[in-house]
């Protein structure tokens, strides 16, 4: 099977959001913590 652009956008756009979602739902940011602290994060 040959991995296209395509293939490759989807699989990318699928980890970015299930690690999003794990993120938001899981409390992994202190309440107190900056908007910058949590990029650097």
């Amino acid at each position: 099977m040959e991995v296209n652009d395509k293939d490759t956008f989807l699989n990318n756009e699928v980890w970015v959001l299930t690690f999003g979602a794990a993120f938001q739902r899981a409390n992994i940011y202190n309440k107190t913590a900056t908007q910058a602290q949590k990029k650097k994060f």
